[in-house]
């Protein structure tokens, strides 16, 4: 069977919608599916016709030139060239394609009606607005529809939503650990009383939501002034290039001291080897409801590191963890972070075992178990 992934954003990358497409992918290939992955990267190489290439690719072309030059809102845009693509996806997907796969329920909209497609699969990441609840609802009279929300709160809201949907064939399929995670993983480290290394892997924003990055490193340096025993080494992994002097320049005592160490993305591979050498993960998220629906990826590749990790308190957190395996503090509170890394450092014993155990939690979420999740409901 032939599977075709539909994305409507810019693929390959290093942004974590990327990793995900493409170890989806792999995981489909390794059950013996056939993927194909098409994208704006890619539209050219598709179409029934020359001519219909050409037509896509100047319309294309020419929405990419509104892109650079409007003055509308990035929000605006984006829904322009969504629908655009939509349209696009009508002339673009193979015949072949017995399974499409996407994030966006308006390209399912646009081809579920297409005899080969015998399954359309739609990856839920956020709260749907009422257009798309409708778009899926119009898509479940076929039978052909599986939704597969990431997230518990994602799931619980489209069980509430205002469109009552047949959740039959809804999975809940949170986000997995990628395969070079397994295969690198980093024996488990004692940790250190004096030049304590925290990593954090992630960007400033994410689709324009201010992740409070600044507000973590602002609690390190406090920490670091403090009569506190031990000094924080903070690493950031991932961080905007455009964003790292303007960071450097704003903290530049701590990175002169060698207390704050920032590096841009980069791909899986590289980065193992440089994780390996940390003493605990962070994830310092607020809460609120775009934290909320989230399924933070990087989470359960903490876990697999066998490091301690250190998480805000927030319902995002605590559906993924609980007290038995991480250490929770509260977001924004320099005094509460403090106790937390201090309870980690002088219980050496206890945060082996709430390490070991995130690490068990963490062997189950695969590419592999996935895709077989989502499958299973076909």
């Amino acid at each position: 069977m032939i599977v075709v992934y539909f994305s409507n954003v810019r693929y390959p990358t290093e942004k974590a919608y990327g990793v995900t497409i493409f170890y989806t992918m792999q995981a489909l290939e390794e059950l013996g599916y056939k993927s194909m992955i098409i994208s704006p990267s890619n539209f050219n190489e598709f179409g029934r016709s020359e001519i219909s290439r050409l037509i896509l690719k100047y319309f294309w072309n020419k929405t990419s030139i509104i892109n650079s030059k409007s003055r509308l809102i990035d929000k605006q845009l984006f829904i322009i060239k969504r629908i655009i693509a939509a349209l696009y996806s009508r002339y673009l997907i193979p015949s072949t394609t017995d399974i499409l796969w996407s994030r966006d329920p308006l390209i399912g909209l646009l081809n579920y009606k297409k005899s080969h497609i015998k399954k359309v699969v739609v990856e839920v990441h956020l709260k749907p607005h009422f257009i798309d609840l409708l778009f899926l609802k119009l898509m479940q009279k076929s039978g052909k529809l599986v939704i597969a929300p990431i997230s518990v709160s994602v799931e619980a809201k489209l069980r509430l939503s205002r469109i009552k949907l047949d959740h039959k064939n809804t999975v809940l399929a949170p986000m997995a650990v990628p395969n070079a995670f397994f295969v690198n993983q980093a024996p488990s480290k004692s940790t250190k009383r004096s030049d304590f290394r925290i990593s954090y892997v992630g960007s400033i924003f994410s689709t324009g939501y201010d992740q409070k990055i600044y507000d973590l490193i602002s609690d390190i340096e406090k920490i670091n002034n403090s009569e506190s025993s031990f000094k924080i080494q903070v690493y950031l992994y991932g961080i905007e290039d455009e964003l790292i002097p303007a960071i450097n320049h704003k903290f530049s005592k701590l990175s002169r001291s060698d207390q704050l160490f920032i590096h841009p993305r980069q791909s899986h591979e590289i980065l193992l080897t440089q994780l390996i050498h940390s003493d605990a993960f962070i994830l310092p998220y607020p809460d609120g409801i775009f934290f909320e629906d989230r399924f933070p990826l990087k989470a359960l590749e903490y876990a697999v590191l066998r490091r301690p990790i250190l998480v805000s308190d927030t319902v995002s957190h605590r559906n993924i963890f609980s007290d038995d395996e991480v250490w929770f503090y509260e977001f924004g509170n320099y005094a509460s972070l403090t106790e937390a890394i201090s309870n980690l450092i002088l219980n050496p014993a206890l945060a082996k075992n709430k390490l070991e155990l995130a690490f068990s939690k963490a062997k189950n979420y695969t590419y592999i178990n996935r895709v077989k999740k989502i499958l299973e409901v076909f």
